[in-house]
């Protein structure tokens, strides 16, 4: 061994021993582990330890991925928190399988590819009866005709509404956590359940809000007639390249919205503009997702899901299929997503309240009496785009060279995604990461260094 070559190994050794040093020092910090996607796939093939790569060797968070041109080998890298949902490989192969376009629809010569996303949508014809029913002629001084307008509300409003599931396949794990997300957050739109955490209020309740201060303004009744749509979308999702190790930096879920309105034609159409309570909702929910999260851990999984489908296209676009390509031939092709029944149709959400009540006017005090009619009725379209700075380019050895891809987002635009495609030195980070793998067969082991 030269001189040179055991200088180097004395100061790797002692910069992890370093690292591991701190790292123990805060127990508060989630070990970070790497799983090796060549053994996950020898591991499934083989039928031993199928559990462990089933879950992702308990990883919760996934953080980025080292690519192992010596071993040709693609090595996954994430946190363990117990705070978090495990991660499953179920769900990563599905984010491969959409990044790599095998959900693609064929039809001629052209592939027809769709990002990953649902909807649940009311029919345009029980939106129709719903405004019929607005428009009822309905005596708030007889409490009789209020209730038996609020049930017929509630009947019309509970008719089944079509789930619609895009760019994966409809009964699995993936689809279902979309799913159940989406449908959940029609609950929390119109205030049929309550998290109970300060400052994050329903749309129905900022709409009574609204409608309560003006009547005491004197102003005309605006009614609940508003219809939004609402979807969760990526925030701004950036990457970086940190010593060879790529890595998320920031993979945030926000919940945008639109208002839309039954149009002539008796189909439903935007409007090209949120209302203005509807995108006070969507903001809050966003800046209160943590906390959402923490209260119904569907949005942990949901958020889980973005980081997957993030980094499935880093993957793509590292074209680490050519590194790997054994490992990556069985993820793609042969390996099988168990299958997760999800519902094609669920009840939609109503919440009809009746509040009466003596406002002060601007002609003095009188009774005044609301009833605010709220319907689901929203959809949601998961649509996650990595978005951010491109990795700094390195010296190419036997990758491919740089490409960029087109997809297509919202509204028919498009936008370009490129990325160098080279080898980057093995230094730094992705050192550490191979360095501490104790066997080349190992499925997982931990790292001691932290990635943010």
């Amino acid at each position: 061994m030269s001189i040179q070559r055991a200088k180097a190994m004395l100061l790797l050794v002692a910069v992890c021993a370093m690292l591991a040093t701190a790292a123990l020092g805060n127990t508060s910090v989630s070990p970070t582990r790497a799983v090796s996607l060549a053994a996950v796939s020898a591991a499934m093939t083989s039928g031993r330890m199928t559990a462990a790569a089933q879950s992702l060797c308990g990883i919760t968070h996934v953080s980025g991925y080292v690519v192992d041109e010596k071993s040709h080998d693609v090595v996954l890298v994430g946190k363990v928190d117990a705070g978090l949902p495990g991660l499953r490989l179920d769900d990563f192969v599905v984010a491969l399988r959409n990044a790599w376009m095998v959900y693609a629809r064929v039809s001629g010569r052209v592939r027809y590819y769709s990002d990953p996303g649902c909807s649940i949508d009311p029919d345009p014809r029980v939106l129709g009866q719903l405004r019929d029913l607005r428009g009822g002629s309905v005596s708030y001084s007889s409490p009789g005709e209020l209730e038996a307008a609020g049930d017929q509300w509630r009947a019309v409003g509970k008719q089944p509404q079509k789930v619609r599931v895009m760019g994966v396949p409809f009964d699995c794990h993936f689809a279902k956590v979309m799913v159940d997300a989406d449908y959940y957050m029609k609950r929390l739109v119109n205030g049929s359940v309550s998290l109970g955490i300060d400052g994050f209020v329903s749309l129905s309740d900022m709409h009574l809000k609204a409608r309560r201060e003006r009547a005491r303004s004197g102003g005309p009744d605006i009614g609940g007639s508003s219809m939004s749509r609402f979807w969760f979308s990526p925030g701004d999702v950036t990457y970086e390249d940190r010593q060879g190790l790529v890595a998320l930096k920031s993979c945030p879920v926000r919940l945008l919205t639109e208002e839309e309105f039954l149009n002539s034609q008796g189909s439903v159409s935007g409007m090209g503009r949120p209302d203005p309570l509807a995108a006070g909702f969507a903001v809050n929910f966003t800046r209160c997702y943590d906390q959402i999260s923490s209260a119904r851990p569907i949005y942990k999984e949901l958020r889980g899901l973005f980081s997957l489908v993030a980094i499935a296209r880093l993957m793509k676009e590292d074209r680490c299929d050519t590194v790997s390509p054994d490992a990556f031939r069985y993820l793609l092709k042969n390996y099988k997503v168990a299958p997760v029944a999800v519902s094609r149709a669920v009840n939609g959400l109503t919440d009809v309240r009746n509040i009466q009540e003596v406002v002060d006017t601007q002609e003095g005090r009188s009774t005044f009496t609301m009833v605010e009619f709220s319907c689901g009725g929203v959809s949601m379209s998961v649509r996650p785009r990595r978005i951010g700075p491109a990795a700094p380019k390195r010296t190419m050895t036997a990758r491919p060279t740089a490409h960029a891809s087109t997809q297509t987002g919202k509204a028919g635009k498009t936008s370009t995604i490129s990325k160098a495609r080279s080898a980057p030195k093995d230094s730094g980070l992705k050192r550490a990461v191979l360095g501490s793998r104790k066997s080349p067969n190992a499925l997982s082991w931990d790292v001691p260094v932290q990635i943010d």
